[in-house]
């Protein structure tokens, strides 16, 4: 009589693990900038209409960035209807907003100031960033961040686009930035002061040397 040979358990399947990519954390002293700032642009579609009745409204552009860090003029205009404008008005810049150009020459970055006046719109190549609160500290620490050596790093790291360069407003929103602290406040308003003292005297010469050459010969 043949011996009947015992069956072989059923061989349990191993469970393969799937790895979640994990996301890089934030270095110590830095927040991601969307937690502490409302990012936001003016829709590429928004242009000038012909209409009988239109609004004009002033339009802040690339152009208006200063070398000083603001941007106290405005350089285009655009006509809208008054629903467009009513659709659209929640896109007007405020003061300390920061502006940075996001298509072409990228990076470059000012504050809008407590001078300029009335409803303006940002030019659809520029991204805002609105900090949710300590506006005026949060803007101006934000700026030198954005103008240093390390900021510049990091924004270039964030372009993308071969033709047309384009610093994408959802990448922009992850970036890591200087948390405001004690330190920081009291080393930003510092810097802050002395780079603007200094262009004072940049302008204050330029207009010494205006005045020496216009007197030259009368």
């Amino acid at each position: 009589m043949a011996k009947k040979t015992a069956a072989k358990p059923a061989t349990a399947k191993k469970a393969v693990k799937k790895t979640k990519k994990s996301t890089p954390a934030t270095p110590k002293g830095f927040v991601i900038l969307s937690e502490v700032a409302e990012l936001f642009r003016l829709p590429p579609t928004l242009k000038s209409e012909e209409a009988s009745k239109t609004t004009t409204v002033k339009v802040v552009t690339t152009y208006d960035i200063k070398d000083d860090g603001f941007a106290d003029t405005t350089a285009k205009t655009m006509k809208l209807t008054k629903e467009t404008l009513a659709k659209t008005k929640k896109f007007y810049v405020s003061p300390y907003d920061i502006i940075i150009s996001a298509a072409g020459t990228i990076g470059k970055t000012a504050i809008i100031p407590e001078t300029l006046k009335g409803n303006i719109f940002p030019i659809t190549t520029l991204l805002v960033i609105r900090f949710k609160e300590n506006k005026k500290e949060q803007a101006k620490a934000m700026l030198l961040y954005l103008k240093s050596d390390a900021g510049k790093k990091e924004i270039k790291k964030m372009i993308t686009g071969k033709t047309i360069k384009i610093l994408n407003i959802g990448t922009m929103a992850k970036m890591k930035v200087p948390a405001l602290t004690a330190d920081v406040k009291k080393k930003a308003l510092s810097t802050f002061t002395k780079i603007q003292n200094l262009y004072k005297k940049i302008n204050d010469t330029k207009a010494d040397i205006a005045e020496i050459q216009a007197s030259y010969w009368k």
